[in-house]
This record gives C-alpha cells, structure tokens and sequence, in this order.
C-alpha cells in the first residue's frame, strides 16, 4: 500500500519540481501534503464519502492500489494550477479519469423511491359505476 509520502514524491516530480533522485524539501512536501489532504476532503463535496482523515506524510493512504495513479495525477493537476502552470491534456485525461474512478468505487447511491402517484398515469384509472377501481 502506497504512503502519503508516495503519492506526494510522484506527485512532485510530475510537476517537474524534482529531478530524478532528487528528494523534496520539508516545505515542498507539507505543501503537497497539505494540498493532497485538501483533495481528498473535497470529495465528499462529488458525493464520494472516504470519510478522510488527514494523513501524516509517513501514513498509508487508505485507498486501493488502482486508484492511486489517478489520484496522484488529480494532485498534480491541483499543485499546477496553485503555480498557474498550463495543464497538458494527456494530464487532463488523467485527472478526469482518476476522479470517475473514485466516483465508481466510493460513490454512495441512495435507493430511489418513487411515488406511487407518479407510477400511474391518469389515464391508466378507470371508474367502474361509483367505485374508483384505480391501481
């Protein structure tokens, strides 16, 4: 299982701001860190409930190996555009397709109930001498 500093590390040298073998800084990564734990929080706001808790960058994430990449990739998008750094739309695709993969995996449906006034049309009722014999 991935940790934060995982996500946080990949993040970074996505955004061009590490090199490779390089390490992040202290304020590079509560930076990161703190913007990664904003991310997941806002979830609730797309109707996935993760019931998130903010995460020590030494924590493991609570999400499954999948699902990862994809939110990676929303966290490099969300670290772009605090620094107004043109999103590619290869990283676009991405980030779309690492939120639908939340969505798909956390979203809580809630059962439909439909009226039974909406099930029958008017029309469909029929009155038989005074009796209403409607279903």
């Amino acid at each position: 299982m991935a940790t934060a500093q995982d996500i946080v590390t990949d993040a970074l040298k996505r955004t061009n701001d590490l090199g490779v073998g390089e390490t992040e800084d202290a304020d590079e990564a509560d930076h990161a860190l703190k913007q990664f734990n904003g991310l997941m929080s806002s979830q609730k706001a797309h109707g996935v409930n993760l019931s998130w808790t903010d995460l020590a960058l030494t924590d493991e994430v609570p999400l499954e190996e999948e699902l990862v990449f994809g939110v990676t990739a929303m966290l490099v998008g969300t670290l772009k555009e605090d620094v107004n750094d043109p999103i590619s739309r290869t990283l676009s695709r991405q980030i779309r397709a690492g939120q639908e993969a939340l969505e798909n995996y956390y979203l809580q449906l809630v059962p439909l109930r439909q009226e039974r006034g909406l099930s029958v049309m008017p029309s469909q009722r029929r009155v038989t001498g005074y009796r209403y014999d409607g279903s």
